[in-house]
């Protein structure tokens, strides 16, 4: 038998893993998290199985910059399982990121995930961003047009 936690509970169990995060704390962000988690995100073929695995792929970020903060703004929460946007904001300024040397470079992006819950522990997130956002602050990758359909026409449409 296993408790279920409330939508509040989960609410905050997700808040306080992303001020342990943005506080640099690698050791508080994992521990509501079970074991046998399971990450995995849209922008990677890899999915990653326990927690010693998503720990040491987030002990990247948190190396990587000085100032790293990401933030919940918005929760959805529904039985286990829970929507959560968040905003993420960091200068790459410590260590390699990807491969990429530290260039002192600003990133903001928001990213949505979705968590479920199980026995009081994250048991899996499936994290949604792009991938582009993330190579364009590293500078692997430049800046994508803003609005194409400004610059392309269906066929048949004409300029009157």
């Amino acid at each position: 038998w296993s408790a279920r936690m409330t939508p509040e509970q989960i609410g905050q169990m997700i808040d306080g893993a992303w001020a342990a995060y943005s506080a640099g704390d690698v050791d508080a962000f994992v521990e509501g998290f079970a074991p046998d988690m399971v990450y995995s995100d849209n922008a990677s073929a890899e999915t990653l199985h326990g927690r010693d695995a998503f720990k040491a792929y987030v002990v990247g970020w948190i190396q990587a910059s000085s100032d790293g903060r990401i933030t919940p703004t918005r929760k959805i929460v529904s039985g286990n399982r829970a929507a959560v946007e968040l905003h993420a904001e960091f200068t790459h300024d410590r260590a390699p990121f990807y491969g990429v040397a530290p260039s002192g470079a600003r990133g903001v992006f928001d990213f949505a995930m979705f968590v479920d819950v199980a026995d009081g522990k994250i048991v899996k997130v499936v994290a949604y961003y792009s991938p582009a956002t993330i190579m364009q602050f590293l500078g692997i990758m430049g800046t994508l047009p803003s609005r194409p359909a400004d610059t392309v026409k269906p066929s048949g449409m004409d300029d009157s």
